[in-house]
């Protein structure tokens, strides 16, 4: 038997890490994290054409490009339900085809399968979103086996041994973070109070109550405990325990406080510390606290300083910065004038004809988000060439040197990329693109002529086109599992419980030429209105029951007013749409 065939696994797909060409299931956790989130808080602003293979196919391709990296993780899980830690080879042929030597994987570990697990559940309701059943499940019972894995073997700890990349294991302390992120989205996906138990059992031990500061550091925990609040039959003292433990923080002198008194010149306050490697990815992170106070409603009178404070974050990344730079590469057609012209990269790296976006051939693929000044550079202790400066012997902000060459000059402690740093721009940014309007919704989805009309139906599935926008479908597959639920539900209204019919509709808060409005008759002639969304109001009428979601996609929760059983006359609901 050939030992190296016994082995062999099939890890096909998924993306590279940073600047090299190895691949980490443990740091997948906070990108997967504002990718989703980046989505779930303002879906319309992602269609379906960016020209990639699966465009056009009636799924945002932000979800496609996303399963790309979901598909490599489901098939580093074992059958057991553990997941492997990582691959790694030295690598280093630019293009990536040309680089054909053996690639090696890290073992399975706790905090690997803890933070698949973690992902796997909190992509299912993404995808259930977008008619993608049959992948949700397959998502779903991995989140389940991963997670009942890690629990059983708390202690498997991958060692690095034989590896020459880097070591992605973490404490105890991340460990259990990583369990109670998975905690809250298989708690949201399944209901069972054993993971709300452990969620509610252990938040107070997350670092962010513990000390009462929400950093730009554990991003993926904080925002899923922020996001556990929102979920039913969340115990309502522990969603506030959580809710005032974040609006506590954001307020004070390092973020919101920062900016009302303009404690920083160009906007975007960060402690000289923080300007280290990655400094870019934490920039964003800390613009995003800010852009969550208004996204999960918190302190609603402040929400318009909440966002201008959370824009300079923005701002900053597209040049306003002491180095007038977009720290963005490659830039120039799409309007830069002065932006990442290298970064490290062993695809795009010194010499090649990616090398230079001014001096070479190709340039460097634009759009990469490098890790940004950083104070605490230094090169390899074995060079010995004039002294690099910049980015040493500078003010932190201004740590920075546009260049791409490694050992031992070691610049990927300034401008290596990082996926996470490009998710957290990602979501950050998200927060200030306008929603698509009905005519950018059909114009992303390729619909021209006749069916582009609003009452077209192309896919066939019987729902218009003005309800698969106003309810986030797909024009261009049939599939009506996003449509309003009509069910009887036992409901208490005043000092009486009854089974009312019940609607849930998903409405789209960015959509501000649209009214939704459920509507109840006797008679099929005569209507009244239930209730009533109009634009970005709040949701009003007899038969308004609860509002929830965060950002731009909310779920509506209505009632007829009479109840089944004390109805004297057939009871029929509706629903209408107007769009202006």
């Amino acid at each position: 038997t050939n030992p190296t065939l016994a082995t062999e696994k099939d890890l096909r797909g998924g993306w590279f890490d940073a600047g090299d060409y190895n691949k980490y299931v443990t740091w997948t956790d906070g990108l997967f994290s504002d990718l989703f989130f980046a989505y779930r808080q303002n879906p319309l602003i992602w269609p379906d054409d960016w020209n990639i293979p699966e465009s056009g196919n009636g799924i945002p391709d932000l979800l496609d490009e996303v399963k790309w990296e979901l598909d490599w993780l489901l098939r580093t899980q074992n059958s057991n339900g553990s997941v492997l830690s990582k691959m790694g080879a030295n690598q280093g042929a630019s293009p990536p085809s040309a680089e054909t030597s053996q690639v090696f994987y890290g073992a399975e570990s706790t905090t690997a399968t803890f933070s698949a697990a973690g992902t796997f559940a909190q992509a299912v309701r993404i995808y259930q979103s977008a008619g993608m059943t049959a992948y949700a499940n397959t998502l779903s019972n991995a989140a389940v086996a991963a997670y009942n894995w890690a629990v059983a073997n708390p202690s498997v700890v991958f060692t690095n041994t034989g590896f020459s990349s880097a070591d992605p294991e973490v404490d105890t302390y991340g460990r259990d973070s990583l369990r109670l992120r998975a905690a809250v989205f298989l708690y949201e996906i399944t209901g069972q109070s054993a993971y709300r138990g452990y969620v509610e059992s252990n938040c107070a031990n997350v670092h962010a109550l513990l000390w009462g500061w929400w950093g730009p550091y554990e991003t993926s925990t904080q925002d899923a405990l922020l996001y556990y609040t929102t979920l039913p039959g969340v115990t309502p003292s522990v969603a506030t325990t959580i809710r005032n433990s974040m609006q506590g923080s954001v307020n004070s002198g390092d973020f919101y406080g920062a900016w009302t008194s303009t404690r920083d010149a160009y906007r975007a306050f960060e402690p000289d510390a923080q300007y280290d490697w990655g400094g870019n990815c934490i920039k964003s992170h800390a613009g995003l606290l800010l852009a969550n106070q208004v996204a999960y409603g918190l302190n609603p009178s402040q929400s318009a300083g909440y966002r201008e404070a959370a824009a300079g974050y923005v701002h900053y990344i597209h040049g306003v910065n002491p180095l007038t730079m977009v720290y963005l590469s490659n830039m120039y057609e799409h309007g830069a004038e002065n932006c990442v012209n290298e970064f490290y990269h062993s695809w795009f790296a010194h010499g090649t004809i990616y090398d230079d976006a001014l001096t070479s051939p190709n340039g460097p693929a634009p759009g990469y988000l490098p890790g940004g000044a950083n104070k605490n550079f230094a090169p390899d202790a074995s060079y010995s060439g004039p002294r690099l400066a910049p980015p040493m012997d500078q003010p932190p902000q201004k740590s920075y040197k546009d260049w791409n060459t490694s050992w031992p000059e070691d610049s990927w402690e300034v401008t290596e990329p990082d996926l996470a740093y490009q998710a957290a721009y990602l979501f950050l940014l998200s927060r200030f693109v306008r929603p698509l309007s009905y005519q950018d919704w059909v114009t992303g989805y390729g619909l021209t002529g006749a069916a582009a009309d609003p009452m077209a139906d192309p896919d066939g599935d019987g729902v218009p086109n003005l309800f698969e926008y106003a309810f986030n479908l797909s024009p261009l597959a049939a599939d009506k599992a996003g449509l309003p639920q009509f069910r009887l539900q036992p409901q208490t209204v005043g000092n009486q419980t009854g089974s009312y019919l019940t609607v849930e509709f998903p409405r789209q808060l960015g959509a501000t030429n649209l009214t939704y409005i459920l509507q109840s008759s006797t008679n099929l002639l005569d209507w009244t209105a239930l209730c009533t969304v109009v634009g970005t109001n709040a949701p009003a009428g007899p038969g308004f029951i609860s509002e929830s979601g965060t950002g731009y996609q909310r779920q509506i929760l209505a009632r007829d007013t009479v109840a089944s059983e004390s109805a004297l006359t057939p009871r029929f609901v509706r629903f209408a749409l107007i769009w202006k």
